[in-house]
């Protein structure tokens, strides 16, 4: 598990521990983000709060409907 107090923080953090793992870095630029069911969307991530539990999704872009 991750810690931060927002958005931005926990990302920070992920690309900290896996700075070795490209592919996964660019996913994160191109994926959108969920705060439990709340699309993040353009929202300024350093000031999304984050509570202990909360649960942080990120969708990669896919094809199909």
């Amino acid at each position: 598990m991750l810690r931060g107090s927002s958005v931005a923080e926990v990302l920070d953090a992920v690309r900290r521990e896996h700075a070795a793992n490209g592919s996964l870095l660019r996913i994160l630029q191109i994926s959108s983000l969920l705060l439990g069911d709340r699309p993040l969307g353009s929202s300024d991530l350093g000031s999304v709060k984050v509570a202990n539990g909360d649960v942080i999704d990120v969708l990669p872009p896919f094809a199909g409907g």
